[in-house]
C-alpha cells in the first residue's frame, strides 16, 4: 500500500503500471483501493494499466480488458465483451472449481456497492525506526581487551625490540661521533675499529627490527581473527526486529568491509609505527637533554606543554570528523545497496537523476569530512608545531655554540642532527599517529558489533532427545544387513541378530525392542562417529531415495555395495544418507497457542493480544483476517523470530521457549509470501546443506509440478539462479520454495499467503502440492484468497491481534453477522 501511495503521489506519472495490487490484501481493502484510488479523483485523469487475476467483479470497473496467454494477447474489448469470450472463460476454469461463492456477471451493475466498514485502529506513537550511529570513541577498556587478545607478550616483545632498534641505531651514530671527535684530536688515528663497530650495531639493529616486526604481526593477526570471528557470529545470531530492522545495510557493510579491511591491513603498521615514533622522539630528546645544560631542559618544559596541548585539541576535533566521514561512507553504501536491489523501481519512477544528485551530495559530504580531517586539521597542527620546533632548534643551536668547548664538536653535531631530524619527521610522525588513532576508531566501530543483542541459544542440552539428525557414510563401510518381512512387520538383521524393525505406522524403522539384546544405531556403520550421537528412540524415516515406507527403507539399507559398481562410482563412491526423526513429532504436531502476546522490538504496543487456539495433529488450519490484524506476526512468533511477551506456544507438550532455536526451526517449515532464493544452482537452493540425494530432490520437483521446467533447462538442477531468483518467474520461485519444504517434510508447515500473488494456474499447482505432498504435516496457512481454504479442516479469524472466531470452516462461515461471514460476502462481490 505504501508503494501504491508512492505511485499515486508521483506528479510526473501520466501512466500508472500496477502489478496485481489486490493480491496481498483482504477483500474490503481491495475494494477501497479500487474505488478510492484507481477509480478515485487522484488518478482518474491518468492512464492506468493494471495486471490482475481474472476476477469478474473487479474487471467491470475497467474500460478495456486484455487477456494474455503464452506471451500473446488472445482477446480484448470491454468487460462485457471479454466476459463472453471463450479465452476468458478458459482462464477462469482453473480456479472456478475452488471457488464456492457466486460472482456477479461482468458488465452488470446493480447500484452503488455497500463497502464493509473500515476497522478503526488505535494510534501508535512514533518510534525510532533506525538507530542513530553513535560516536563510540576508543576507550582504555577496549584497548586493554584487544591487547590481551593479541597477547601482551607479543606487544611487549615488539616494543622491547623496537626500542632496542632505536638504541642500536643510536650506538651507530655514537660510533660515528666518536670517530669524528678522535679525528679532530688526531687526524692520523685509525678509524677501522669505529667503522667496524658502526657496521656491527647496524646489523644488530636490523635483526632486532625483523624480530620486533614478527611479534607485532602476531599481535595484530590475533586481534583481526578474533574480532572478525566474533562479529560474524554475533551478527548471524542478532534478532531481526531488534537489530536488522534498525540498522541499514550500508552501515553494516561499511563496518564489515572498510573498517575491517583497515584493521586487517593497517592496524599493525600504524600502531607499531606510532610506538616507534614515540621511541624515536623520546630517545634522541633524552640524549639531547643529557648533554645540554640543565637550564636548557628547564626552558623546554613550556614548549613541550604547548605542543601537547595543540595535539590534544587536534585529536578532540579530528575524532568527531572521522566519525562523520565513516557515517557518510555508510550513507553512500546504503544508497548503493538500495539502488542495486531496486533498479526496476528506480527506473520505473524515473528517479535516476534525483538519486544520482543525492548520491553525489552524499559523496560530497563524505569527501568534505575526509579532507577537513586529513588535510585542513593536519595542516593546522603541522604548521604550528613546525614554527615552534624551528624556534626550539634555534635556541638549542645557540646554547650548543656557547657550550661547544666542553661538549665537543662531534657530540654537538649529533645533538643538532637529531633535532633537525625530529623536525623533518614532524609531518610523517603526525600522519602515523593520526593513522593509529583512525585504526583505533575503526576498531571501536567494529567492536560495537561484538556487543549487539542476541537471540536465545540455538541448541540446548534438553534438545538432545528431540533433535532430528542427518547422517552420511560410505556404503562399503556399512555392516552387512539382511531383511525379513512377516506380514506387515519389517525386520532388519545385522551380524545374525535383529537390529531394526518397522514402526507401528509402517512409515519408518526403529531399533528392535528385544529384552536379550540392546541394539544401537552405531552397528549400521562402526566407522561413522555421527551415529553415536543419535538417541535410541529416534526413527529412520529415509534412506537415500526411499522415504515414508519402512519396507522401501529396509530394501535400500540392505542393498549390497557391489550393486553400485558403475563407472561413476569410481569417481564418487556410493554413500548412504540416513534421516533420523525424533519421536517428539513422529505422530504429527499438535499446536496449542495459549494467551499469546507479541510485538516488535521496543515498540510497547502488542501486535498479538492474547491469541488462543489449538490445532490437532495433521490438520489443515487457515488463519484469516483483515490486513494488519497480526497473521504474519503470529507465524514469526511461532518461529521465535519475534519473542513472545506473554503466554505460551506449546508443540506436543513442549513450550517452544524451552528448546533451542535451531531445534525448533528445523522442526518447522515456512513458505513465505515473498519467495527467497539464493545465488547458486537449483540444487543448492533446494538442498543448501546437502542432506538429500538427487532422487529425493527430483521427486520433490515433480510433486511441485516443476519437472517439465527443470528438464527443459540445459543444466537441469545445476541451472544457475541469479541474484534473488530474478531469472525465474514469481510463480516458479514460489514453487521452488514449496519444493524445499516437500524435501524437508516438516511436522508443522507454515504458509504465509503462499498463493496471494500468483496466477490461477500456478495457484492450482500450489494447492495440489499442499493437498498431497505433506501427508504427515500439520498445516497453518495465512490466506487472503478465501477460495483456497474452503476445504481446510479449521479456520482461525484474527481481528486487531485477537481471535475473533474459531472452528470448522463451514461452521464459522455459517455464523450470522460473523467476521468470516462478512469477509465471504465481500468476496462474493469480487
Amino acid at each position: 500500500r505504501v508503494a501504491l501511495a508512492r505511485a499515486a503521489y508521483n506528479p510526473k506519472a501520466e501512466l500508472l503500471l500496477l502489478d496485481d495490487p489486490f493480491g496481498s490484501v483482504d477483500a474490503p481493502t481491495a475494494a477501497w483501493i479500487l474505488e478510492e484510488l484507481l477509480c478515485g479523483p487522484m488518478v482518474q485523469q491518468r492512464a492506468r494499466i493494471v495486471v490482475l487475476q481474472p476476477e469478474s467483479e473487479r474487471l467491470r470497473k475497467f474500460d478495456r480488458v486484455y487477456v494474455i496467454s503464452d506471451g500473446r494477447i488472445v482477446t480484448s474489448g470491454t468487460p462485457a465483451e471479454v466476459a463472453e469470450c471463450e479465452e476468458f472463460k478458459h482462464l477462469q476454469r482453473s480456479c472456478a472449481a475452488e471457488e464456492s461463492v457466486e460472482v456477479t456477471p461482468v458488465g452488470t451493475q446493480d447500484g452503488k456497492e455497500q463497502r464493509p466498514a473500515a476497522i478503526k485502529s488505535q494510534p501508535v506513537p512514533a518510534t525510532t525506526l533506525r538507530e542513530s550511529e553513535a560516536e563510540g570513541r576508543p576507550t582504555w577498556d577496549m584497548t586493554m581487551k584487544y591487547a590481551a587478545i593479541g597477547k601482551w607478550r607479543n606487544l611487549g616483545n615488539s616494543m622491547i625490540f623496537f626500542s632496542l632498534v632505536l638504541f642500536l641505531y643510536l650506538l651507530c651514530d655514537l660510533s660515528l661521533a666518536n670517530c669524528t671527535n678522535a679525528l679532530a684530536i688526531d687526524p692520523d688515528v685509525a678509524t677501522g675499529g669505529y667503522f667496524s663497530g658502526y657496521l656491527f650495531w647496524l646489523a644488530m639493529g636490523t635483526i632486532s627490527l625483523f624480530i620486533g616486526w614478527y611479534f607485532g604481526a602476531a599481535f595484530t593477526l590475533r586481534i583481526s581473527a578474533k574480532i572478525h570471528s566474533d562479529v560474524i557470529k554475533r551478527l548471524l545470531h542478532a534478532p531481526i526486529d531488534r537489530f536488522f530492522d534498525k540498522h541499514p545495510v550500508g552501515r553494516i557493510m561499511n563496518r564489515l568491509t572498510m573498517d575491517m579491511a583497515t584493521i586487517d591491513l593497517y592496524l599493525f603498521m600504524k600502531i607499531s609505527g606510532s610506538i616507534m615514533i614515540v621511541f624515536q622522539t623520546m630517545v634522541p630528546l633524552a640524549y639531547v637533554h643529557s648533554i645540554m645544560p640543565l637550564s636548557m631542559t628547564a626552558l623546554s618544559i613550556p614548549f613541550y606543554y604547548v605542543v601537547v596541548t595543540l595535539y590534544l585539541r587536534y585529536q578532540n576535533t579530528t575524532v568527531p570528523l572521522r566519525y562523520c566521514f565513516k557515517t557518510q561512507s555508510s550513507r553512500t553504501q546504503s544508497y548503493l545497496s538500495d539502488v542495486m536491489t531496486n533498479t526496476v523501481v528506480v527506473r520505473g519512477f524515473g528517479e535516476q537523476q534525483r538519486l544520482t544528485a543525492e548520491y553525489a551530495v552524499a559523496i560530497d559530504c563524505s569527501l568534505k569530512a575526509d579532507l577537513t580531517d586529513d588535510r585542513l586539521m593536519k595542516r593546522w597542527l603541522c604548521n604550528r608545531v613546525n614554527y615552534l620546533w624551528t624556534f626550539y632548534n634555534s635556541v638549542a643551536y645557540i646554547a650548543g655554540l656557547y657550550n661547544c668547548i666542553w661538549m665537543g664538536p662531534g657530540t654537538l653535531g649529533i645533538a643538532l642532527t637529531n633535532l633537525l631530524l625530529l623536525e623533518s619527521m614532524i609531518e610523517p610522525s603526525l600522519d602515523m599517529m593520526a593513522g593509529a588513532l583512525f585504526e583505533l576508531i575503526a576498531l571501536a566501530r567494529v567492536d560495537e558489533y561484538t556487543e549487539v543483542c542476541q537471540e536465545q541459544a540455538m541448541r540446548r542440552v534438553e534438545d538432545t532427545n528431540i533433535r532430528n539428525h542427518s547422517v552420511r557414510y560410505l556404503r562399503k563401510e556399512q555392516a552387512s544387513l539382511t531383511m525379513k518381512v512377516e506380514g506387515e512387520e519389517v525386520q532388519v538383521f545385522a551380524n545374525g541378530h535383529q537390529l531394526l524393525q518397522s514402526r507401528d505406522d509402517g512409515r519408518a524403522l526403529v531399533l528392535a525392542n528385544r529384552s536379550d539384546y540392546m541394539a544401537r544405531f552405531q552397528e549400521l556403520c562402526s566407522t561413522c562417529p555421527d551415529l553415536s550421537h543419535v538417541p535410541s528412540l529416534h526413527s529412520i524415516v529415509a534412506a537415500n531415495d526411499a522415504s515414508g515406507n519402512a519396507k522401501a527403507i529396509a530394501e535400500e539399507l540392505c542393498k549390497s555395495a557391489r550393486s553400485f559398481v558403475t563407472a561413476s562410482s569410481f569417481a564418487a563412491p556410493p554413500q548412504v544418507v540416513l534421516e533420523f526423526q525424533s519421536n517428539w513429532l513422529a505422530a504429527g504436531a499438535r499446536l496449542d497457542v495459549q494467551e499469546l502476546r507479541a510485538g516488535y522490538a521496543e515498540v510497547p504496543q502488542d501486535v498479538l493480544k492474547g491469541v488462543t487456539f489449538s490445532v490437532e495433529p495433521r490438520m489443515k488450519v487457515a488463519v484469516v483476517g483483515t490486513t494488519g490484524c497480526g497473521k504474519s506476526s503470529m507465524l514469526l512468533a511461532l518461529l521465535r523470530i519475534i519473542e513472545p511477551r506473554g503466554g505460551r506456544i506449546v508443540i506436543n507438550g513442549i513450550d517452544t521457549r524451552d528448546i533451542g532455536l535451531a531445534t525448533l526451526r528445523t522442526a518447522l517449515g515456512l513458505v513465505p509470501q515473498e519467495p527467497m532464493l539464493f545465488t547458486g544452482t537449483l540444487r543448492h537452493n533446494l538442498d543448501p546443506f546437502k542432506a538429500y540425494t538427487d532422487g529425493r530432490i527430483k521427486k520433490a520437483v515433480k510433486l511441485c509440478h516443476l519437472e517439465s521446467f527443470v528438464k527443459a533447462l540445459p543444466l537441469g538442477l545445476d541451472h544457475q539462479v541469479s541474484d534473488e531468483g530474478s531469472n525465474l518467474s514469481f510463480g516458479q520461485r514460489q514453487l521452488l520454495c514449496l519444493a524445499r519444504m516437500v524435501l524437508r517434510q516438516p511436522a508443522l508447515l507454515l504458509l504465509d499467503e503462499a498463493t496471494s500473488a500468483i496466477d490461477p494456474a500456478t495457484q492450482e499447482s500450489v494447492q495440489d502440492t499442499i493437498n498431497h505432498a505433506f501427508p504427515t504435516s500439520t498445516m497453518l496457512a495465512v490466506a487472503h484468497r478465501l477460495e483456497t481454504i474452503m476445504e481446510f479442516d479449521q479456520v482461525v479469524v484474527l481481528d486487531a491481534g485477537r481471535v475473533a472466531e474459531e472452528g470448522p470452516v463451514k461452521e464459522v462461515a455459517a455464523k450470522p453477522d460473523g467476521l468470516f461471514k462478512r469477509m465471504l460476502d465481500a468476496k462474493e462481490k469480487w
